[in-house]
């Protein structure tokens, strides 16, 4: 079921993506109705309604950091998992924020920003120093391109590497076109296997197979032009699964 908010005094939002010939992507945003707000200080009905029928809450930067925080707090009041996506306005973070938040999902350029400075090849040792030892309680889905992605918390590091890694025949048929969305579509369906497992394996392994999971479907997206054409189904990933990769446990 799908929640939205109708607005009549203003535009919908718009997205322009420019592509070079390698596949690698800017986004132009104009945020229109995702920024038309006439109250900071409580939510939209239609918000509470999506949260309390959700498990899991996903927020970006391109909505007013002030809505995010009410979110964040009102899910975590209710008990659901929330995560912050780093990717979108470039402003400071607000304390409150991190604080009621569960997940932060940057990829390495975004981490480079949020902690002020580079990440020097350390990456696991950078993240508990700058981040974790502030927020003890958050945990890190790092997205790492081409690389595949890494779960890091205050206890854990788990790697794992683009899907190709683990059978290398996949790129005999298979072409990277258009890595647009391609973050998007790992951390989203990194999330709906979290939601699937919370509760059923140990927490090294859920990290470990949701990461597999999100990697298989971003692969699948980065071979498709477009962004929300190129998101892939279910069974597209199952199908993917069971004639490339089936001894791997996802």
């Amino acid at each position: 079921m799908q929640y939205h908010r109708k607005l009549s005094d203003a535009k919908t939002a718009l997205g322009f993506i420019t592509l070079t010939p390698s596949g690698e992507n800017n986004i132009i945003i104009v945020g229109g109705a995702n920024t038309h707000y006439d109250n900071f200080k409580e939510l939209p009905s239609e918000y509470i309604n999506a949260i309390d029928r959700s498990k899991i809450i996903l927020l970006q930067r391109e909505i007013p950091q002030e809505i995010n925080i009410l979110v964040a707090k009102y899910a975590r009041s209710k008990g659901k998992t929330v995560v912050l996506d780093l990717g979108g306005r470039d402003e400071p973070f607000s304390d409150e924020l991190l604080q009621n938040i569960d997940f932060l999902s940057p990829n390495e350029t975004e981490l480079e920003k949020f902690i002020g400075h580079g990440l020097q090849g350390d990456v696991e040792g950078t993240i508990r120093k700058d981040l974790l030892s502030k927020y003890p309680h958050l945990k890190v889905l790092l997205k790492l391109g081409v690389h595949g992605c890494a779960v890091i918390t205050k206890d854990l590091h788990i790697k794992c590497g683009n899907i190709t890694t683990f059978n290398s025949t996949i790129l005999q048929d298979y072409q990277v076109v258009d890595v647009t969305g391609a973050g998007d579509c790992l951390m989203g369906s990194f999330f709906v296997r979290y939601s699937q497992l919370l509760g059923t394996v140990s927490e090294e392994e859920l990290y470990e197979r949701c990461m597999k999971f999100g990697n298989l479907a971003a692969f699948l997206s980065i071979t498709i032009k477009g962004a929300m054409p190129a998101m892939p189904t279910a069974k597209a990933v199952q199908d993917f699964h069971s004639k490339y990769i089936s001894d791997l446990k996802i």
